[in-house]
C-alpha cells in the first residue's frame, strides 16, 4: 500500500481506490454489466434492485451481493 492507504497496483505505482456499484434493473443486460464489474480489480458489485425481487435476488446470489429491497436506501 501506498502512503495514503490506497494499494499500488501495476508497473508504474498507479494507486486505485476500490469502488462499490449498484445495479437498478436486473434484467438481460444486468448479468453483463455484472459480469464486467467483476472483472475489475478496483470495482466491486455491492447491491441489485429490481422492483422484480426474485429477478433481483438471483443476481445478487450469483455475484455475492446484497438485494435491495428499495432503491433509495
Amino acid at each position: 500500500d501506498g502512503p495514503d492507504g490506497l494499494p499500488i497496483a501495476g508497473e508504474g505505482g498507479i494507486r486505485m481506490k476500490q469502488v462499490g456499484y449498484g445495479i437498478i434493473g436486473a434484467g438481460n443486460i444486468a448479468a453483463l454489466h455484472a459480469k464486467a464489474l467483476s472483472a475489475l480489480k478496483n470495482a466491486e458489485l455491492v447491491a441489485v434492485y429490481d422492483r422484480n425481487t426474485a429477478a433481483a435476488k438471483r443476481l445478487a446470489e450469483e455475484y455475492g451481493c446484497e438485494f435491495c429491497p428499495d432503491f433509495r436506501t
